[in-house]
């Protein structure tokens, strides 16, 4: 800026105009290739929230379509480390939407890889590298595997201690989200569901504490978590209370998905409880509204129907046989990657063998 003001007294410098008319290009060139590179991860990300997880072919096309026509007008070239951070996260939302988990923990590992690899960034930005390591941690969980995602959560567990002092009130907030959402995820993946249970008066203590910081949502993700932990462990009146708390909110439209499955899940534990005068009533309740929400897809359609058959208590011989076929199809809509959403809320397979244990 200075130079370009005594521009003129710069004269006997040979090529300095031509310099600084170079460094003004590389200038320009960089500031709008971020501001392309945040564009895309912001397109992309609405991208998600507007239509959510890819449901057939036709939603894969127009998705890839739709993020490589966006690919277009960026340098790819020479990026530097914040622009590589923001095309990682584009990617990661774009093989979200796209159920492509495995590419999607890539490019969450990269994301945090480039923040270890240039340490002043976790101090300018500490949000974004812990929010990288949530969505590292989360997509460890969906795949099950084991021995990364406990290393990741050592890691992770480690960098908050060590930096607790140093964040703002909101970087408190985000790290809370993040380490106690893995920490449920841990005690899931492990099936140590009372360890998970003994961090809940803590949970609920700190959403209290954050409650007019955080929008609902925060609020239906832990509270659905906490059902689940509860169903698993076998108690189903905790679960009952909890998925009451989501199916409560007055708004509907937020977090559509937890919704709809916090829905069945509070059928799957008033089955349980053989509560068989009640579900015929929630059934209906909750067909009603997967008709309003439009977003019936297989798994919850045949949970639906074997709920709807099998309500009523049958010997244990014709019960095993009716979980049985629930189970192969089960197994079967687990191998198609359009029903693969699915099955991040609801770990059907996990009921079924509990169930058919319980049944021999």
């Amino acid at each position: 800026y200075i130079e370009e003001r005594h521009i003129t007294r710069s004269r006997k410098t040979k090529g300095k105009m031509e310099t600084l008319l170079n460094q003004s290009d590389h200038i320009r060139k960089t500031v709008n290739n971020s501001i392309l590179l945040t564009n895309l991860k912001i397109k992309i990300h609405g991208l998600y929230i507007k239509m959510g997880h890819i449901r057939d072919e036709k939603d894969h096309f127009v998705v890839k379509e739709y993020f490589n026509s966006n690919l277009h007008d960026l340098n790819l070239k020479d990026l530097s480390p914040k622009e590589s951070i923001y095309l990682h996260q584009s990617y990661l939302w774009y093989y979200y939407i796209l159920l492509d988990y495995k590419n999607c923990y890539k490019h969450a590992h990269r994301w945090i890889k480039i923040f270890e690899q240039h340490p002043h960034l976790i101090h300018q930005d500490p949000d974004l590298y812990m929010r990288g390591f949530s969505y590292t941690l989360s997509l460890l969980y969906y795949q099950k595997k084991h021995k990364l995602f406990f290393e990741k959560l050592k890691a992770f567990e480690s960098y908050s201690q060590q930096h607790a002092t140093q964040f703002n009130e909101t970087s408190n907030i985000l790290n809370f989200i993040y380490l106690y959402t893995a920490k449920i995820n841990a005690a899931l993946l492990s099936q140590d569901y009372h360890t998970g249970i003994s961090q809940v008066p803590f949970i609920s203590k700190q959403l209290n504490k954050y409650k007019m910081q955080l929008d609902p949502h925060r609020h239906m993700v832990f509270d659905y978590k906490i059902a689940w932990l509860y169903f698993c462990a076998g108690d189903y009146k905790k679960c009952i209370d909890h998925t009451g708390h989501i199916i409560n909110q007055k708004e509907d439209y937020l977090r559509a998905d937890l919704q709809c499955y916090a829905r069945l899940l509070h059928l799957m534990a008033h089955y349980e409880l053989n509560n068989t005068d009640l579900l015929p009533y929630l059934i209906q309740s909750v067909k009603r509204f997967f008709i309003k929400m439009k977003d019936l897809n297989s798994v919850q359609k045949r949970l639906l129907h074997f709920l709807s058959q099998h309500h009523i208590p049958k010997d244990k011989t014709e019960s095993r046989q009716h979980f049985l076929a629930l189970k192969k199809d089960i197994n079967r809509l687990h191998n198609n990657k359009y029903e693969r959403r699915a099955f991040q809320h609801l770990d059907l397979s996990f009921w079924i063998d509990k169930k058919l244990r319980a049944l021999r």
